[in-house]
């Protein structure tokens, strides 16, 4: 039987982060989500009571940590170099602060590396064609077409899943890619 949830007030709330913060020194959310013990309030608890995590650090009369614009451009520009493809949200690790600036992942991206993540968005049409693209590159590459686990695990853009929404797929673009071969043979 699970333990009863406790209910908490702002200051016992205030009490308890004093003695985790003492024992820690950190107002991190991320810190606070690890180190926490099951006594303490979740994170979503505290926002209730105050409106967010930041809002309480104030009220708190401790440092809310606002990540500049900068840093968070400079961190998705760095793991796109390093992942040498877009990274995703949960790997930027900046979720708030990407909100905050940008709004939707998608913006920011936009914005920072000048990559429109939703170009081909119900346009079945630039779909299409793209994944046509995108299966002569690979059947020039490897002198053959791509299986789709393999459109899939390299993460080949559009996503299959993008493609199946407008009733693509895969085996069918190959299909017509072959049975409009000039040469037939070709492939």
């Amino acid at each position: 039987m699970p333990e009863p949830r406790r209910i908490f007030n702002k200051e016992q709330i205030k009490e308890l982060f004093t003695i985790f913060y003492e024992e820690h020194q950190t107002t991190s959310l991320v810190e606070y989500r690890k180190l926490r013990s099951k006594e303490m309030p979740s994170v979503q608890t505290v926002a209730n009571h105050f409106g967010s995590w930041n809002a309480f650090l104030v009220e708190m009369n401790l440092e809310a940590k606002l990540v500049p614009k900068e840093d968070v451009e400079k961190r998705i520009k760095a793991l796109y170099q390093q992942l040498e493809r877009v990274p995703k949200s949960p790997e930027i690790g900046m979720t708030t602060d990407v909100k905050r600036y940008w709004g939707p992942y998608t913006e920011a991206i936009k914005d920072v590396l000048g990559i429109n993540l939703r170009m081909y968005e119900g346009d079945p049409v630039k779909l299409k064609s793209a994944a046509v693209k995108k299966l002569l590159s690979f059947y020039e590459e490897h002198g053959r077409f791509p299986t789709v686990p393999e459109w899939k695990s390299l993460k080949i853009s559009p996503a299959e899943s993008q493609l199946r929404r407008v009733n693509i797929t895969i085996p069918a673009l190959i299909k017509e890619i072959k049975g409009n071969s000039d040469q037939g043979s070709l492939f």
